[in-house]
């Protein structure tokens, strides 16, 4: 088919799962999709654990815990 793109449509379960659709060009061209707002913290620094759950299985491994470091003032 042309003027038409390929989707990947998600389904809900524990697994990831998705089948493959078509949508139309004219539909999502100069189109954006921005993240659902539980995505992001309060100050929109940081994601939340809605997002690692919905982005886990697209990445297929859990993210790496990196450690936070702590400001030491110098004098």
């Amino acid at each position: 088919k042309t003027d038409n793109m390929v989707t990947l449509v998600r389904h809900n379960g524990p697994r990831y799962h998705c089948t493959t659709g078509l949508v139309g060009l004219k539909d999502v061209a100069n189109q954006q999709r921005l993240l659902p707002d539980d995505y992001l913290n309060e100050s929109k620094t940081m994601v939340t654990q809605a997002y690692r759950d919905f982005a886990l299985p697209l990445i297929g491994e859990p993210l790496q815990h990196y450690p936070t470091l702590q400001m030491q003032g110098v004098r």
